[in-house]
């Protein structure tokens, strides 16, 4: 039978098929990145439930990898092989993801089903988007280099994707989580006072709340359009999709034991799978190494945005280069590279525990200021009354390593920061927190539940505050209507510097 006179596939087919790519990276992207920190910190759950929802639905991916591929390949409908899958698993895709950043009224046993459940049917709805939506290139055109221009333009839009999932979904939650919160409002709030800060955390977990949601709202309108557009804007060849009819007429579960067996194929997919778990844990990693590690919580949407768009500039990049040395040699200079980048990330993570730990964080016998309160707030607990009174009456400048802990002498700028600690109200306290939190000098999980020396102490630590510097704690001062202690803190400012 002569094969049929075929129209050349149109850029403007090339341009719908490139965005399924874009439909599908646009919210890999977010779950990847966002995925932890929203189970742990927005949906208040256990580190130990966040990891068992994330591993649960990888694990899910393998399993649903083996099965939809056998599946697909022997649905044969009206309205084509593929497109069937696509439209459904879209359709599927979007109340589920929306639903997955949506936090139930419910304890911590009840969240973890909910994620569960939701995580499984979002892997399933996930891989049959992936899975048919690659597969669809083959029936685009029989001509291979149409196939490989449209596989092209798909690789592009996934880069957009990427980047757009990042941009927009960092933006809309960041927006909403830096929402101004009037320190006095909260602190004034009744509901308050039997708890430490536990309104305006409240208003502070609304705001995120909602950001994510409005963020999952305005992605899956975008997945939605992506998928119209695969399924309006392409055709999909009906006589490439009967070449293989001869195979269909095995039954289900002899197509699945060939592709269980076939070794190839599981190698692929077992490698597939470790590099999605390391790719995917890096990625929350990241995160969480910027929101906990480096305290910079209101700067992880910008961070995202600065890995997603890096990494789709480096992709031409490293194709050009793959092109010019073939793949061997750029891919033993990438493991060094990378080998050596960890090494001196080790060096620089000794470093920094060298400069902060109490024990280690001597110059010449004296220790600097976060060892200073890290024995304060041992000796808080135990006998501070007594502790107090030899600080008060002490003029010492310093605290040496010879010094007894129950005597210690404190130096005039430690000593200010006590009596601030006693001077201050629990309303004080609150709007403190309230303003170091809405101004991004702390991140929240820090500030929360910490006492005005342990917030000064963070302070001196991340050089938030500077050496003879106090220009912050003055404003603070100043804020809280603290004059006369601002002012004190303006003369032990001038004395440091004039020092």
């Amino acid at each position: 039978m002569p094969v049929e006179e075929r129209k050349p596939l149109s850029v403007l087919s090339k341009i719908c098929f490139g965005l399924s790519g874009l439909a599908l990276e646009i919210f890999l992207s977010v779950l990847g990145a966002y995925t932890n920190v929203f189970l742990v910190e927005i949906a208040q759950l256990p580190p130990l439930f966040g990891t068992s929802v994330v591993f649960g639905g990888r694990a899910m991916d393998a399993v649903f990898n083996f099965i939809l591929g056998p599946l697909i390949d022997r649905t044969d409908t009206r309205w084509g092989k593929l497109k069937p899958w696509i439209l459904g698993a879209g359709l599927l895709l979007v109340p589920v993801y929306i639903l997955l950043w949506y936090v139930p009224d419910v304890g911590s046993e009840g969240k973890l089903a909910w994620y569960i459940v939701l995580s499984i049917f979002l892997v399933f709805a996930k891989t049959a988007l992936a899975v048919s939506s690659r597969t669809y290139v083959m029936f685009l055109s029989p001509a291979s280099q149409e196939r490989d221009s449209a596989t092209a333009y798909r690789g592009i839009f996934s880069l957009i994707g990427v980047s757009a999932g990042v941009a927009i979904h960092g933006q809309i939650v960041g927006a909403y989580s830096q929402a101004q919160i009037d320190p006095c409002a909260i602190s004034n709030d009744t509901g308050a006072a039997n708890g430490t800060n536990g309104t305006m955390d409240n208003a502070f977990l609304a705001e995120e709340k909602t950001g994510y949601l409005v963020s999952a709202g305005v992605i899956s309108v975008i997945v939605v359009a992506c998928i119209l557009a695969v399924v309006v804007g392409t055709t999909e060849l009906r006589d490439i999709s009967k070449t293989s009819q001869q195979k269909r007429n095995q039954s289900l579960v002899k197509m699945l034991r060939t592709v269980w067996t076939f070794r190839p194929n599981v190698i692929m997919l077992m490698i597939f799978f470790c590099v999605q778990m390391i790719q995917n844990v890096l990625l929350g990693a990241a995160v969480l190494y910027v929101q906990y590690g480096m305290d910079l919580p209101g700067q992880i949407h910008n961070s995202m945005l600065a890995f997603a768009v890096s990494a789709a500039i480096s992709v031409p990049v490293v194709g050009m280069i793959v092109a010019r040395f073939d793949k061997r040699i750029p891919f033993m200079c990438f493991q060094l590279i990378r080998n050596r980048t960890g090494f001196v990330r080790g060096v620089k993570e000794a470093i920094y525990i060298r400069a902060h730990h109490p024990s280690l964080n001597r110059d010449g016998g004296r220790f600097r200021l976060p060892a200073v309160f890290d024995s304060l707030r041992r000796h808080h607990v135990s006998d501070f009354p007594a502790f107090n009174a030899v600080i008060r009456t002490s003029d010492e400048g310093v605290l040496t390593s010879d010094t007894p802990p129950t005597m210690a002498q404190l130096s005039n700028r430690a000593k200010l920061y006590i009596k601030i600690n006693d001077d201050l109200s629990e309303d004080d306290i609150k709007k403190l927190r309230a303003m170091l939190i809405t101004d991004g000098h702390l991140g929240r999980t820090k500030v929360e539940n910490a006492t005005p020396l342990e917030i000064f102490d963070l302070l001196e630590a991340d050089n938030k505050i500077g050496k003879g510097n106090l220009a912050l704690i003055v404003d603070l001062l100043k804020a809280l209507g603290k004059t006369k202690l601002a002012q004190e803190a303006v003369d032990i400012g001038n004395e440091t510097e004039g020092a």
